[in-house]
This record gives structure tokens, sequence and C-alpha cells, in this order.
């Protein structure tokens, strides 16, 4: 991005900032709401090397998903909405 950094203003890097941000927290919450969808749906099996239930693999996904959402949101709050 450090070549079309160069060839914009302040304003329009903000912009683009901004929009990069809001589409990552729609990416996050899709991940999120999908990730307890499938652990949902996975929630009778088993894996058969561990004998653990698949749900503990499969809700890693929407965990991780609201540790980057806190992320995402923690640097649009320290930037600011200006």
């Amino acid at each position: 991005m450090n070549i079309i950094d160069r060839l914009l203003n302040k304003k329009l890097i903000r912009i683009r900032e901004l929009v990069f941000n809001a589409i990552n927290a729609a990416f996050s919450l899709v991940l999120i709401v999908e990730g307890f969808r499938l652990a949902f749906l996975t929630r009778k099996s088993i894996m058969p090397g561990s004998r653990l239930p698949v749900p503990i693999l499969y809700l890693s996904v929407p965990f991780a998903s609201m540790f980057l959402l806190i992320v995402i949101l923690n640097k649009f709050v320290k930037k600011g909405v200006s």
C-alpha cells in the first residue's frame, strides 16, 4: 500500500482504512456466526483418535474471530471517527 499511500491524501487514506476495517469486521462476524453454527451441527460427533467431541475443534473458529474483531474494533476506537 505504500505506493498507493503516496498518491492519496490523508483523508482518502483514512477512508480506505475505515473501509478495510469494516470489511474485516464484517468477515469476522460471519466467521463467528457460521463457526458457532458448524460447532452446533457437529455436536454429536466424536473424533476417532482422541475421543474428544468435534465441536471443540470447530469452536476455535468463532473464538479466534472474536479476538480478531476485538483487535479491529480497538484500532477503530484508537484512531477515532474523524
